[in-house]
């Protein structure tokens, strides 16, 4: 498990934001990438299914640093060629019912 200061960490891209889903996310120059709500007093909610974190071949690990919720997690993933390892601890997936192409 690796840790990650966000405010100290020098970003590989640029943060990104999805308000939709109240997350914001970014790699480092080493590929890890950290995910965390926009808005800390609410859990990152993943209702829709998401392309922010895929596509990006620069992505080799993923931690979620705040909880996350959510009902679709279609194509989360889908296509970060390098990606190696996803830390999942934060996630609750009790009702999602999208898991196609997650990865």
């Amino acid at each position: 498990m690796f840790i990650m200061n966000v405010s100290q960490v020098k970003w590989s891209s640029s943060i990104v934001n999805v308000d939709g889903d109240n997350l914001s996310w970014a790699v480092d120059s080493s590929g890890n990438a950290v995910v965390w709500a926009e808005n800390a007093s609410s859990p990152i909610n993943l209702k829709d299914g998401t392309l922010a974190l895929a596509n990006n071949a620069a992505i080799k690990t993923i931690k979620f640093d705040s909880p996350v919720i959510g009902t679709n997690f279609s194509k989360l993933f889908y296509g970060d060629s390098n990606l190696t390892s996803v830390n999942l601890s934060h996630v609750d997936s009790s009702d999602v019912s999208d898991f196609s192409s997650m990865f």
